[in-house]
């Protein structure tokens, strides 16, 4: 992502800490000394344009991994549903059991198993009419 406020160093880093190199190694292979790389890092990421553009580049990634987490979440869904229909309940539960945790309905019970798991579902009062 360049950008014409920055010099062509300061876009290199940004670039390669998209790459995911911290930030020392990122100032390394975009040209700073060894020597003060990571100091060089750190000053780097709190100047204000850099870090607008690291901002803007995470909520890139962030608005990605969401779109990914939502297919994935609706892929389980469709899992579940086919291997209930073919009476497979081990493999529907697994997929209920993968998506409830994704979606933070399920939570580990401090005093039980490790990989125990408690579902809290709280169903409304019907309306009388």
């Amino acid at each position: 992502m360049a950008n014409r406020n920055h010099t062509a160093k300061q876009n290199e880093f940004i670039k390669e800490l998209q790459k995911g190199k911290s930030g020392k190694d990122a100032a390394i292979a975009a040209g700073y000394s060894e020597k003060t790389a990571r100091i060089t890092a750190s000053k780097l990421k709190n100047k204000p344009h850099v870090a607008a553009s690291l901002d803007k580049v995470k909520r890139k990634v962030e608005k990605n991994i969401e779109l990914t987490r939502e297919k994935a979440l609706k892929k389980f869904i469709e899992i579940s549903d086919a291997a209930a229909l073919h009476e497979q309940f081990g493999p529907a539960t697994k997929a209920h059991e993968i998506f409830c945790n994704a979606m933070g309905y399920l939570t580990p019970e401090n005093n039980k198993e490790k990989n125990a798991y408690e579902v809290t579902i709280t169903i409304p009062p019907e309306e009388n009419s």
